[in-house]
Parts: C-alpha cells; structure tokens; sequence
C-alpha cells in the first residue's frame, strides 16, 4: 500500500509540478475512494520566516530528541492565577460535546468512531472537551481517569500519522489542553512515561509541521501552533522551544492583530478564541516568570481586550450578555463558553472598564482560574454601551453605535473582501441590530464548514442583512484566490455623522461593476432619529436588473402583514408595544419602469454555535427593475 501511495504521488508531481497543489490533488483522490486523507507531507520548511527557519535549523533540530527533562513544579498555591480544582463526582458513563455533536462513551470514548462532520472528528482529537468538563459540576473527569483517557487514546492512534487526528493545528490543541488539564487537576501527580514521551514527540511533530503556507496566506492556526510549543516549553522547562515560539508570535501577530486589537479574519467568536489563546500565553509566561513575553503578551491583551468589550451586548430583558456572530463561529468551543472571558481573573489584571459590570451567567473559560474580585456596577451605566455613542475602528473595519434602545454593528472590509485568508462572510454593506440588547436583524452565522448549499449559505450575501442583484454578492468570497485582485476588489467608502441627537452612517461600494454590461454603483444609508431607523438603498446604473434584499429575523420573532401595502408588524420584541417595517420604492430614470415584485417572509435558520441551527423568518424584497432604484426600509417602534 506504501508503495502505491509513493507511486500516486510522484504521478501527481509529474502532472502539477507544484508539490503543495499535486499532494492536494492526492489527497482529494483518496478522500473519494474512502481512504485516509494524508496531511502534513506538503510542509515545506523554505517558506517558514527567515527568523523562524533559522532558528528551527539552528537550535530546534540540534536539541532532538531532549536529552533530559524536568516537568516545571509550579507553586500553585503562591501563584496569582490559580487554577481551580472542581469537586464533582465522576461517572464512566458520561458525555462530550464535539462541535455541535453530543456523544456517549463508557469508561474510554471510541477513537475511530465515524461522524458525520470532519470537525467533530477532529474535536475528539483535539481534547478541548476535557477542559469543558472542568468548567462544569457534572460528568467531571479527575486526572486519574483523564490519564486513563489520554493513555488509551496513544495506544490506540498515535502510530496513524497519516490520519485527521494529525493536522497540525490538532495536534497543537492536544498539547495545550492536556497541560491546561494537568495544572488544574494533577498538582499531585506525574504524568505517565508514555505520556511524556507522546508530548515530547507532539512537540516536535508540530514544530517540524508549522501551518505556514505563504506570506498572504497567514492565519490564525500559526498562532495555535506557537502556543503549544510555548506550552511545552514551559511545561518541560526548555528554553528554546519558549523562545521558537516567542519569534513566531511575534512575526505572526504583526499581521494578523491590527494595530487597534483586531483579529483581521472578520468574526466576532474567532476574535475571542485567539485572545483566549493570548491570556493563556500570559498566564503560564507569568507562571514561569519569563518577564520579557509576559510584557509582549500583555501589550497585546491591552489592545485586544477592549475589542472584545467593543463586541459585547447586554440584554436587559434576560440580564446577560451575547456577541453579533458575525462571520465564522469556531467549532472549537460554542461562543457561550467564551463570552466571560473579560471577566476573568488574568483579563481584568490587565485591562478593566472604570465601571465593570455584572459578568455573563456562563462562565465557561474563566471558570478555570481563581475568580476575580469585581465590583461590580450598574451595568446600565458601563462603558460597554451608551444611549448616545460610536465607536470606529476604520483599520479593521468595525463600527459600532449605541443609540437610544438601538445596538447596530456594521462590519466593512476596505476592499469589500478580506485581503488575508478569513473566517469573514460576505458582510460589507449588512448590519446586525439589536434592541434593548435582544436580536433584532441579525446575521444568522454558519452552520458548519462545508462547501455544499447548507455549509456554505452563512458566507453568501443572502444570508446577511444584504442586497444581491441577478443573483449575484457585492463580493467573491467563494475560492476567490481564483480570480485577479482587479475583478474582485471594489472602492470601499464609509461615512458617519451626528446632527444633533440624529445619526448618519453611509457606506458606499462598486461590487456589482463586475456585472456585465452595466457599471452598478451602491450606496446604503441609515438615519436614526428617536423610535425611527430609516435605511435606503441606492443602486445607480442603466439596465434592468433583478434587485434582492433580505433582512434576517432571530428565532422567536415573528412578521406579519399589515393592511398597509409593503409593510410588516414585528411580534416578539419583549417590552415594545409595536413595531412596525416598511419598504418604499422609487425609480429615477426616463422610464421608470417597474416590471415585477414580490415580498416573501421566508422559512430559514439561525446558526447558534457550530452544528447547531435554529427555525427563523426571513423577508425577502425583490423586483424586476429598470436601474437606477431608490428603495427605503423604515423601522418604528413605540
């Protein structure tokens, strides 16, 4: 069989040239004849930084295997942030969650078993799921059956390289959330020496497979591979791995966090894993006293903290809190799990509102440090929000504004379309509104990673809040690398205005130039004024055109049709009496002709978190018409 694969593969060479693109081909044919995918053989050590490859060949390499090591006995109990111990009861029968998935197991989970999502797959590699059982008081896994676990499952996969379980970014998630699981319940014990080994030889693994590609092909995994090697080296107490991480940090972050504190892959939930990622670097650099990165790491924290303040909403109604889920939701951990982390013990030590206020009902991640001591405010005072407030970040393209009961997000990439590899959808030009901290028009997220009509849909311009014309997005989000920059990108122009207590925010773009035939021009405003939020969209051209708008509801709310033509009342807003939405059209050209029109209230979804999907409503404007259109969409409430 080796010796097929060996065949197959100098095939594909001889056919494409360029190995990365000839080993995808491979694994794409074997993946169709129901065999293994094979990973990791397309690493190529040439395009690591000139930084990180010299060090790599210089002091990586020469330091195979470790001569000697010695598992750092950290002083808990004088530590600043310890971690807890939860004192629950474990079953052998119990259950864990994988992205989206919940599965039963007796005593040891079964590593092969076939699911339906390659995410969930990997996630049962990953072991996040052991640090989700700690942060909660049933099904708890001490230590001892945790080893248990882990020792079962290096028996059973840790030959199989060739197999999911073996991505880098998985094998990078193994290490970290081992010894995350190791300091909050081990203080005692000693790993096993086939556990040592497993991580010695992990460590080495992801250093010998980092996740670079090409240099506008960074993202967020590099990081995750350098927290793990920063993990083991602080964990076996190796210099040089802290400090093989520490320079792909640093290279890594100078392009992937803006210099305001944004991740610059365009969603809200990878925003708050990666600074998850950080905290812990900080955390275990403060654990080890390594002063120099623990500077590093907290300059950082101060910049991308803030950011995840910027994101959060507080619903009145239910007294907690919830982000906008704007662009990818990981499937790492639900964004439930996260939400508190600005609350936690390491977050407010580094960056703290002059107002806290009372933190989330879940407390997730933060429950595995030593909770902090907040005093707490009058959330309706905090910083987070404001009657009358906005907040722009015009480099990483977020806005933000806190009017009246009105909470509206807009999320605007330059060039209308990421210029790094993203977990952003086609979003420039929608919004996410919410109302007295509920759900109002929202972005519905995405299901899951998948390529096909339901994985896919989250990306599409018709799952925002979001014009389409032909049935065509503003923007190519789909395999875009495929096409040249001047095709696919679009001029970009955001605008923003307070006229006494009114608000302005405009944003115009030329996505729809590359419709054939016509030279579209998109312009959409919004005019806040008291219980009114007016939103008009100007599409200017010559030919006629189909024009689309969808708005998308949360679940549990409701439109019905009123006995006005074009108009909606809104049923479900707690503490309004009524709401109404209507649309007005006008054509502003020689003819003014409309040929067609229809208004829909469509069945559709709300994704939660990965692999979870919830019935909505959306409505749906659509005419055929002769360009230009004026169209205007009035929200009133009482």
């Amino acid at each position: 069989m080796n010796q097929i694969k060996k065949e197959l593969i100098n095939f594909f060479f001889t056919i494409f040239k360029e190995p990365d693109l000839a080993l995808k081909t491979f694994a794409f044919f074997l993946d169709k004849l129901g065999a293994k995918k094979i990973y990791n053989l397309s690493k190529k050590r040439d395009i690591y930084p000139d930084e990180v490859k010299k060090y790599y060949y210089n002091t990586i390499l020469e330091s195979k295997p470790f001569l000697s090591y010695s598992i750092r006995k950290l002083n808990l109990q004088m530590f600043e942030y310890d971690f807890i111990v939860t004192d629950c009861i474990h079953s052998n029968q119990a259950t864990i969650t994988l992205a989206g998935k919940d599965i039963e197991y007796n005593d040891i989970p079964d590593w092969h078993q076939r699911l339906n999502d390659i995410e969930q797959t990997t996630a049962l590699h990953r072991w996040n799921w052991l640090l989700f059982k700690l942060t909660e008081c049933h099904d708890f896994i001490p230590y001892t059956n945790g080893e248990k676990i882990i020792t079962d499952w290096i028996i059973k996969m840790d030959s199989d390289k060739i197999c999911r379980a073996f991505e880098t970014y998985t094998a990078a998630e193994r290490i970290c959330n081992f010894i995350l699981f190791f300091y909050k319940t081990g203080r005692n014990a000693a790993p096993s020496d086939l556990i040592i080994a497993n991580l010695i030889d992990t460590t080495y693994y992801v250093s010998d497979n980092l996740e670079y590609f090409s240099e506008d092909r960074i993202n967020n995994h590099i990081l995750n591979n350098a927290r793990s090697l920063f993990f083991s080296g602080v964990f076996f107490n190796q210099s040089s791995f802290i400090d093989f991480a520490g320079k792909i940090i640093k290279n890594a972050s100078e392009t992937l966090i803006t210099k305001e504190g944004f991740l610059r892959e365009g969603s809200t939930h990878y925003h708050f894993l990666v600074t998850r990622w950080f905290l812990e670097l900080y955390v275990f650099s403060v654990k080890a006293e390594i002063m120099n990165f623990m500077e590093y790491f907290k300059s950082l924290l101060k910049k991308m903290l803030p950011a995840c303040w910027f994101f959060l909403v507080y619903n009145r109604i239910e007294n907690d809190w919830r982000i906008p889920l704007i662009g990818d939701v990981s499937p790492d951990s639900p964004p439930s799990w996260l939400i508190s982390l600005p609350w936690s013990k390491p977050a407010l030590d580094i960056y703290s509102l002059h107002r806290i206020p009372v933190k989330p009902k879940n407390s997730g991640w933060s429950a595995l440090f030593e909770p902090a001591f907040v005093n707490v405010k009058d959330t309706a005072n905090s910083e987070v929000f404001g009657n009358e407030s906005f907040k722009h970040f015009h480099e990483s393209g977020w806005y933000r504004l806190d009017l009246h009961s009105l909470t509206v997000f807009w999320h605007v990439e330059q060039k209308g379309i990421p210029l790094f590899p993203s977990h952003g959808h086609c979003d420039t030009g929608s919004f996410v509104l919410f109302f007295d901290g509920e759900y109002l028009f929202t972005d519905p997220g995405r299901y899951n990673y998948y390529e096909d009509k339901v994985g896919f849909y989250g990306v599409t311009g018709q799952a925002h809040n979001q014009v389409i014309i032909d049935g065509l997005d503003p923007f190519l989000y789909y395999k875009n690398d495929r096409y040249p920059f001047f095709y696919k990108e679009s001029e970009v122009t955001c605008f923003h205005e307070w006229r006494g207590m009114d608000f302005f925010f405009k944003i115009t773009h030329s996505g729809f130039t590359r419709i054939s035939g016509d030279k579209i021009k998109f312009e959409r405003s919004f005019h806040i004024r008291n219980s009114r939020l007016v939103i008009k969209d100007r599409i200017n051209g010559n030919k006629k055109h189909k024009v689309t708008t969808y708005f998308h509801l949360p679940p549990g709310l409701k439109a019905e049709n009123t006995d006005m033509e074009r108009a909606f009342k809104i049923i479900g807003i707690k503490g309004v009496t009524s709401m109404e939405f209507n649309m007005k059209s006008s054509s502003h050209n020689s003819t003014g002709v409309l040929y067609n029109e229809s208004i829909d209230i469509m069945n559709d979804f709300f994704f939660p978190a990965y692999g979870k999907k919830v019935n909505a409503k959306t409505l749906r404007f659509e005419m055929v018409v002769q360009l230009p259109i004026s169209n205007s969409y009035t929200l009133e409430w009482e």
